[in-house]
């Protein structure tokens, strides 16, 4: 009798720390899965897909968009099988590119871009933000494993009183923000998977797609 007692002492005191652990650590787990049955709230803007999956080429002209809105989302995927480059020169090679025409220099130019580091397997995203040069203000490094995929997603929403609110996220986690005050529509706007003034990256994209709120 003093046996099962114990066993019976043990057994609650089991369950209320169980308890006590799933109310302390499993709420925010539980808040989490909730927010991920939440859609995204595009106001009815159904996203444009690019590409389905595809190997990265020199110069893969995907597409013409003939308008960009100040708003907008690009959501892909990546997988890099190395971070050698054709050439060794140079020390960036392409995954997207979305421009009005030229590789850099001007508003317009990298809408966004983003580039594998041919030294460090680390990635860099430009965006033409505040009207000067894209590299110089909005600039990201993440840490990039080999043969693992990536999620990304680059988007620029308006928060209010002229100012647009710039973000990348990694795997669903933001990875920086800048904020815009100088946001504007682009037009006539290539969709390179590999551009033609980089090396290509080794690897693949895929769901590659653009949701524009024109």
């Amino acid at each position: 009798m003093v046996f099962q007692q114990v066993k019976d002492n043990w057994i609650k005191t089991f369950i209320w720390w169980l308890m006590f652990g799933l109310l302390t650590n499993g709420i925010e787990v539980l808040s989490t899965k909730c927010k991920k049955k939440i859609p995204p709230n595009n106001h009815g803007v159904m996203p444009q897909t690019i590409i389905q999956e595809e190997v990265l080429t020199v110069g893969n002209l995907k597409g013409v968009i003939p308008v960009i809105s100040p708003e907008y989302i690009v959501q892909f995927t990546f997988k890099l099988n190395s971070v050698n480059t054709v050439d060794p020169t140079k020390i960036w090679c392409s995954l997207i590119h979305f421009t009005e025409g030229e590789n850099i220099g001007a508003p317009g130019t990298r809408i966004p871009g983003v580039y594998i580091h041919s030294g460090d397997a680390t990635t860099t995203t430009g965006l033409a933000i505040h009207g000067n040069v894209p590299t110089i203000l909005a600039y990201s490094k993440y840490d990039i494993q080999m043969n693992k995929a990536y999620d990304v997603e680059i988007r620029q929403r308006y928060v209010s009183g002229g100012l647009y609110r710039y973000s990348v996220s990694v795997d669903g986690i933001e990875e920086q923000y800048h904020n815009n005050f100088n946001a504007t529509q682009f037009y006539d706007v290539k969709i390179y998977a590999g551009d033609p003034w980089h090396p290509v990256c080794d690897g693949t994209v895929s769901h590659l797609k653009i949701t524009n709120f024109l």
